[in-house]
Formats: C-alpha cells, structure tokens, sequence
C-alpha cells in the first residue's frame, strides 16, 4: 500500500462524505466489498473489477428531515417520496465529475433480489463498521444512535481498490432483555401482518441507546408511523405549510 495511494483514497472518502452530508445523509461510511461479500450469499455479492473494491454505506438519521421536506416541496406530491429523494440525492453526488469518472455503482435498500441489484445491507452496514447486525433480533445498532438511524443504499467503486484499514467491526449493544421484548413485539406484529404501527413503534422503541435525541418526533414520526395521522395527511400538510410561508415571504 502506497502512501501516495493511501491519501488520494483519504482525499475521496473525505470529499463523497461532505457531498452526501450536504444532501442530508449524515452516514457514509467505506468498506472493504470483499469483506461483505464473505458475509453474503452468493446472488447478493458485488463482484467488481477489483476483488478489494471500495464500497460507501449511506444511511441518515433524523437530521435528513428537512432535506426531504424541501424536496417535496419542490416537487409535489407524488408516490413513494422518500425513495425519490433518496434516488435523486444520490444520483446528484454520483454524478459529479469527480465521482462519475469512477464509475459508481449504487444499490438501494429498496432493490429488490429480482432487479438483480439487491444489496445485503445490514451487512454492508456492519463491515462499515456503522452498527453491529443482530441476526437474532433482525435489527442493526448503532453506538450512538440507537436503532434511530436508516440505511438507504450502498455505492460500490468497481474499479477501486480498497487501501485504507478495514473498519473495527460494531460490538452487540443490545441486552438479553432487549432481544427477549424486541423478540415477543416481533411475534405479535407478525401476528397482526405489521399493520399494526403502534407494535411497530414499540418494537423501535425498545432499546434506549440514542432514543432521547434521535427518535423521530412530529411530522417525521407521523410520516413514518402513520398513527395519528396517515402519510398523505402528513404530506398534505408540510405542502400547505410550505405554500402558506411562500405566501407569508411575498407579502413582506
């Protein structure tokens, strides 16, 4: 490993970081790909041109919010929001010239296995080093956020070779207590076929890492556990807010 080539990668990761941040994602972290694939089955590996390519984890906490509530704004109401926004905020960074010559690939974590894109990325998440991948209770924890963070795509660099140190992989923070409850509110989801939001909500809310400062709250809970409200109603009423305050702007 060259230090020149070391550096430049230092330079790369640094720069794709404050160009997805900017676009709300405060996630973004790089892996080794050959290190996800040891993970994955087979039809879920990424086999690019270098057997050690880099790979990006994009994820966001609840900061991306007002990001989201921008975009829709400009946009509108239409189908599936959030996968729009998180499709075209990735696209306007993989695009940059900087970026776009290295030919990235993106996968979302809404592709599914027959788009023949689908990325495993809970795994991808754990050997970023983001947080640790519970396979008993299906749930990924992270540090400092808690179960209050979202994965959304993972960028794969095909043709570079991955030369930074291989992330320290997340420890387990969940409690024997925690697995037993997460497990019983799983059940009775399960149970209910998960059309019950308020099992959904209790099932995040188990675990308390990160939960004070990073739980949703407002219209973002309402949006992505539509209780009170259902998600158009949400939607509705962040596009009437916006147009009431462009209208309160003309008039100063």
């Amino acid at each position: 490993m060259s230090r020149e080539g070391c550096s430049e990668q230092k330079d790369l990761v640094a720069s794709f970081r404050e160009a997805m941040s900017e676009e709300g994602f405060d996630i973004c972290n790089p892996f080794r790909v050959s290190a996800y694939n040891e993970l994955v089955r087979d039809r879920h590996r990424f086999n690019g041109s270098s057997v050690d390519c880099l790979g990006f984890l994009i994820g966001n906490t609840k900061s991306s919010w007002p990001h989201f509530v921008s975009y829709l704004q400009r946009v509108g109401m239409i189908k599936d929001p959030v996968e729009h926004f998180c499709r075209e905020a990735v696209a306007g960074v993989t695009s940059q010239k900087r970026f776009s010559s290295l030919n990235p690939e993106v996968r979302f974590d809404f592709d599914t296995p027959s788009s023949g894109k689908f990325v495993h990325i809970q795994t991808a998440g754990h050997v970023s080093g983001t947080a640790y991948y519970d396979k008993e209770t299906f749930w990924s924890i992270h540090p400092h956020y808690g179960v209050w963070f979202v994965y959304r795509a993972v960028v794969f660099f095909p043709t570079i070779t991955f030369l930074l140190e291989d992330p320290i992989l997340p420890e387990n923070l969940f409690t024997p207590e925690d697995c037993k409850e997460i497990g019983r509110l799983t059940e009775k989801a399960q149970m209910e076929r998960w059309r019950d939001m308020r099992t959904r909500l209790l099932i995040r809310d188990v675990c308390p890492i990160g939960k004070d400062k990073w739980r949703y709250e407002g219209d973002q809970l309402d949006y992505f556990y539509p209780i009170e409200r259902t998600k158009e109603e949400v939607l509705r009423d962040l596009l009437d807010r916006g147009t009431e305050q462009q209208g309160n702007r003309r008039d100063e």
